[in-house]
């Protein structure tokens, strides 16, 4: 599983770069809230535009493996697409109460493929790397790990309201400021 997890972290990058550059393939994947807690409940939808023939698949990070929402809204191993043939509008993924799910930080995928494609290989993606989107939950934590100090839904220093705080280029779900600032110590420490 870590060469997934070496794929989706290259990828992410790389999707963030061509997306900021544009596209004409285009989907987004949003929530009213990253920020769950209590009551709230965590939900997910994508919008398709303009109009492309694909399977869409949505997954879920949990450790070193990777779960496929199923058209229902359950998890499976097995990747299974959410929906196929023409996509255009939009689609409901999942909707969780805050409470059923184990607090920490949730990355969301959604990957477009062709029709029969595999989620797992990047050339049968729609729009190469710009068919993959990611979303970061903070489900149950305080706003010291959150980063919602305004009680928002979102962490304030997210603008565009992934769940990503805005100096995550390398979407880890941590500051990449912090980062350097670790590696730099560890790098003292050998």
């Amino acid at each position: 599983m870590n060469r997934l997890n070496t794929l989706f972290a290259v990828v992410g990058v790389a999707a963030t770069l061509l997306i900021s550059t544009g596209s004409a393939f285009a989907h987004t994947l949003g929530t009213p809230r990253t920020v769950t807690n209590g009551n709230d409940t965590l939900r997910a939808t994508v919008t398709v535009a303009p109009p492309v023939e694909g399977e869409l698949y949505a997954m879920v990070a949990v450790g070193e493996a990777y779960f496929f929402f199923d058209p229902q809204g359950g998890l499976v191993a097995e990747p299974i697409p959410v929906t196929s043939g023409a996509l255009q509008g939009s689609y409901h993924l999942f909707s969780y109460t805050s409470e059923s799910v184990p607090p920490g930080k949730w990355r969301i995928y959604t990957i477009i493929t062709t029709v029969g494609g595999n989620p797992f290989d990047v050339t049968t993606w729609v729009g190469g790397f710009s068919g993959l989107r990611t979303l970061m939950f903070h489900n149950g934590l305080p706003s010291s790990i959150s980063g919602d100090h305004d009680g928002d839904g979102h962490p304030d220093d997210d603008s565009d309201g992934d769940g990503y705080h805005d100096d995550d280029h390398d979407r880890d779900g941590e500051h990449d400021e912090d980062d350097e600032e670790d590696d730099d110590d560890d790098d003292r420490h050998r």
